[in-house]
């Protein structure tokens, strides 16, 4: 009985091990957070999507939607070391014209997206864009929410969209355990945001010139004062989630980071300058601005006489 038992148990543990070992194919990709096109040129796009697994897909680019005739394909990765999204640069495009974009994986696919490239430089062309920002999907749902205003900016049908500052409220009063910190909760901002309908359909359908200002980091932050830590956590997930590109920033030492200055150009007659109001921001002047403790300065400028008048000294603080 003892040698039975012997001879059964390494049998029966081989077979656990051959049965656990991975033998059979991968599971599908799942396209968790809808696909983006932003920093448009007459030339070029950055194409977004994010999956739920390390994986190679296709991307495919095409100036028909049922992808017939000349398709531009290329070779992307998603790991995790950028949270499963992926980023694609795709050039030699022609300017003015409408494009058809969609990511091929593992016996799935992604939507179809679509975006405009711009005019050529020397072309004198109409222009139209819608423009939006502030969005907390912390708070959803509340009343007039579910950010309908996309949904405007959809039907609209304008070139392009400008996504204006905050796209996310990392420090949202709504946001459970308190405001974000580590890179993971940045990045659950983002998934919150795009987990709202509007906002992929928007990013589906319309190109995008994003911008950050304060909340992807911290309410009112500057970038000469902010914990570095934080900062390259925000920055890092804004990075993931925005079919932005890194390339060509401007380099200044005294700034939190690469301030994400660019210029995009649309013909002759329009310019897209984005801003970085935040990287190299020095600190806040409010305790430099207060003529006592608490009481701020409101009136820096305005003649002695009328400072008197309103109970002010006469003269501001030396700073």
């Amino acid at each position: 009985m003892r040698r039975l038992l012997l001879l059964i148990v390494p049998s029966l543990l081989i077979l656990a091990v051959f049965i656990a070992a991975p033998g059979g194919p991968p599971p599908p990709v799942t396209f968790t957070h809808g696909i983006a096109s932003g920093d448009i040129t007459d030339s070029s796009a950055i194409l977004w999507t994010r999956v739920d697994q390390t994986t190679k897909l296709t991307l495919e680019v095409s100036t028909n939607p049922n992808f017939s005739g000349k398709v531009i394909r290329q070779k992307v990765e998603a790991s995790a070391a950028s949270d499963f999204t992926i980023k694609a640069l795709v050039d030699k495009l022609k300017p003015g014209k409408d494009y058809f974009f969609r990511f091929r994986g593992r016996k799935s696919m992604s939507d179809v997206g679509t975006f405009q490239t711009a005019s050529g430089p020397a072309k004198s062309v109409n222009v139209s864009f819608a423009y939006s920002g502030d969005s907390d999907g912390f708070g959803i749902p509340f009343p007039f929410g579910d950010f309908g205003v996309l949904d405007a900016n959809v039907l609209e049908d304008p070139d392009f969209w400008v996504y204006l500052g905050d796209t996310i409220y990392s420090d949202s009063g709504l946001r459970p355990g308190g405001a974000a910190t580590t890179l993971i909760e940045y990045r659950d901002a983002y998934k919150v945001n795009r987990d709202i309908a509007a906002l992929p359909n928007l990013l589906k359908n319309i190109s995008t010139y994003t911008l950050w200002d304060d909340h992807e980091v911290l309410n009112d932050y500057a970038g000469q004062t902010v914990d570095p830590t934080r900062y390259a956590n925000g920055r890092q997930a804004f990075f993931e989630y925005m079919p932005i590109s890194g390339e060509g920033l401007l380099q200044d030492s005294t700034c939190a980071g690469d301030p994400l200055f660019r210029v995009f150009p649309w013909g002759t007659d329009v310019d897209i300058i984005i801003l970085d109001e935040r990287s190299c921001r020095s600190a806040d002047v409010e305790a430099t601005c207060s003529f006592a403790p608490g009481v701020a300065d409101l009136a820096p400028t305005a003649p002695s006489f009328l400072r008197v008048a309103f109970g002010l000294p006469p003269s501001p603080p030396a700073g």
